[in-house]
């Protein structure tokens, strides 16, 4: 069977796409989708690209994962935050499925990819790379051949000075630099498959999700950034092959930024389903709390805090709710109404019995969302609203809050245990975001694949068991997503052949989370 390409356009959305390509203004993506088949991605919830790409990555949903935003929590207690890395991610990733098989793999820039793990072939890690790192390639010794290449932009989102935050920069200087980090990042593609050659190559691009956060509504500079990249993918195929299949993915879509605020915890407490301490200490953190969040809405102030910060606050503030007489609670993934039962057995003070008691409230609860309104615009808030088991499932379940709700674009929400106020209109100096936006992109053309038609019903996780199916090899049975079979030509070998699925190496799995967990540890 033929070689793969995947290029990762984070954040990409048909909704820009689809009229470009209709105005004849991105004539390789156009030409992809007029030879192929497209149609929406379905993302995780929450549709960001820490969970979103490890779904990708491993064909598996974050209840099995386990990774539910940017941080991870310790199972001993929430309080206790780490940035997420590829050291977090227990499952098998499909670049380590296709190694294991013998295959040669290259990967570039994938979120989550660092500290770089051993693959066949060559990998080059990409977002949530810290800006100090030194090693950030495997083999470490192939960031010789590639001097000039650039994960993002500048070391610690700074400017041309070394001090000048990227709020202050001019817009000039940001898509100058997101421009000059997609053509190295496009020729490093194009030197390294002519170099190693590999069966399986990836690579994504993040400029596409961080420009339109900074130039949402900006049709002009969005156009000039998105033809840059589809010059890029032509001349990123023009070296594939013709024997390979391509398939274009995004992370999850886009839209324009939330103007209206919704705080889950002021309106849990004014059901009466959460109590704060009214003692003198407790006071005080709300004061602070309070002080804090109007910092942080003005400023973006908690993105630049160091995980242990983060977690000191968020230990501080739950010192201040009376959990002997609080039901229910907001918890923080970013973007989505998060809600947790204040469970016996479960959380450290909790009062709610399982069983009936738990299902009745979590069924008010999501009754209540479903229906709530702002009082100023007479908008419904959420857009959906489940049962974490309606979304979950697998050995993280326990991590994922037990109420989830995918609030209307238009509201960000707030999971803060101390805001005043359940609405207020809300500004940020990014103009884009996406996450109400859960359907991103698949376009996907070839030698297996049917021309001219369309999809519906893909999912994020369907991608790696259809890679590999498309290889000729078996899909792990603990993967979630399903082969997209409906993509290939009747005639073709992938459609001809029948799913395979493969036993999982448990013993491989043991030993790499305790090297993980070593490496955690800082013992190796």
């Amino acid at each position: 069977m033929g070689k793969v390409i995947i290029i990762g356009l984070d954040g990409a959305t048909f909704d820009l796409i689809t009229p470009w390509v209709d105005e004849g203004k991105l004539p390789c993506l156009g030409s992809l989708m007029k030879n192929g088949v497209w149609g929406k991605l379905r993302s995780v919830i929450p549709s960001m690209s820490g969970p979103a790409w490890v779904s990708f990555m491993t064909g598996k949903n974050p209840g099995k994962h386990g990774i539910l935003g940017f941080m991870t929590y310790a199972d001993q207690g929430e309080e206790q935050a780490e940035l997420i890395s590829s050291l977090r991610v227990k499952d098998e990733t499909l670049w380590q499925v296709l190694s294991s098989h013998g295959k040669r793999v290259g990967v570039m820039n994938v979120p989550v990819t660092y500290p770089p793990q051993k693959v066949n072939g060559f990998l080059i890690s990409g977002f949530m790379t810290p800006p100090s790192a030194t090693v950030f390639t495997y083999p470490e010794e192939l960031k010789q051949s590639i001097p000039d290449y650039r994960i993002g932009i500048r070391q610690g989102w700074q400017g041309e000075d070394g001090r000048a935050s990227i709020r202050k920069l001019k817009d000039e200087l940001i898509v100058r630099e997101y421009h000059d980090i997609a053509e190295r990042r496009t020729a490093a593609a194009v030197q390294l498959m002519s170099q190693w050659n590999p069966d399986f190559f990836m690579v994504v691009f993040k400029g596409t999700d961080e420009m339109q956060h900074f130039f949402w509504g900006r049709e002009d500079i969005l156009l000039e950034y998105y033809r840059k990249i589809d010059k890029s993918i032509d001349r990123i195929l023009a070296h594939s092959g013709k024997d390979s299949n391509v398939v274009i993915i995004s992370d999850h879509g886009f839209g324009p930024a939330t103007t209206r605020l919704f705080s889950t915890n002021a309106w849990l407490k004014q059901a009466g389903l959460l109590k704060s301490k009214r003692d003198l200490k407790s006071s005080l953190i709300r004061t602070a709390s309070h002080l804090a969040w109007d910092l942080n809405r003005r400023t973006r102030l908690r993105k630049r805090l160091p995980a242990g910060r983060v977690a000191a606050v968020r230990k501080a503030v739950r010192q201040g709710l009376a959990w002997k007489k609080t039901k229910a609670y907001g918890r923080t993934p970013l973007g989505i109404v998060a809600v947790n039962i204040n469970l016996r057995g479960r959380e450290p003070q909790g009062i709610v019995e399982p069983g009936q008691e738990f299902e009745e409230l979590r069924e008010e609860v999501i009754k209540r969302l479903r229906s709530l309104k702002d009082p100023q615009t007479g908008e419904r808030v959420m857009a959906e609203v489940y049962r974490n088991n309606e979304m979950y499932w697998g050995p993280n379940l326990n991590k994922v809050p037990d109420i989830i709700g995918i609030p209307n674009p238009r509201y960000y929400v707030d999971a803060s245990l101390f805001t005043r106020s359940i609405f207020a209109d809300w500004s940020s100096r990014q103009r884009g975001q996406h996450y109400a936006q859960v359907n991103g992109i698949l376009i996907a053309s070839g030698p297996d694949i049917k021309p001219g038609d369309k999809i519906e019903g893909a999912r994020l996780i369907d991608i790696a068991p259809t890679v590999l199916h498309m290889m000729g090899l078996p899909v792990p049975q603990d993967m979630d997503g399903r082969v997209l079979d409906e993509l290939f030509k009747e005639e073709s070998e992938p459609a001809q052949k029948a799913v395979e699925y493969g036993e999982v190496n448990h013993e491989r799995k043991r030993v790499r989370d305790r090297v993980a967990r070593l490496k955690i540890s800082g013992e190796i």
